[in-house]
């Protein structure tokens, strides 16, 4: 598996104890979809590595969303709201 580097963006987080000793892909998703003051453009960062782990965030963080009957451009917005690239 990848680098664990999330914790680099959830440090903080994990050092509180709110993703546990070993942070899975799902807690980091759940942290990163629903924790308020979250850099958008970090979590854009983050979501964008190419590393096994951060894919695996990804598609968890995708999951936090309920896209069923929605458009493709409502599905963008819908997660557009979350993210900003650099």
């Amino acid at each position: 598996m990848g680098c664990r580097g999330p914790i680099r963006a959830a440090g903080p987080a994990q050092a509180l104890g709110l993703l546990g000793e070993e942070p899975d892909a799902r807690a980091v998703a759940r942290f990163l979809r629903h924790c308020p003051g979250l850099s958008k453009v970090t979590i854009g960062e983050l979501l964008g590595e190419n590393e096994d782990f951060y894919l695996e965030v990804l598609d968890a963080f995708t999951d936090t969303f309920d896209f069923a009957g929605a458009s493709a451009g409502s599905c963008l917005r819908m997660t557009q709201t979350y993210l900003a690239s650099t």
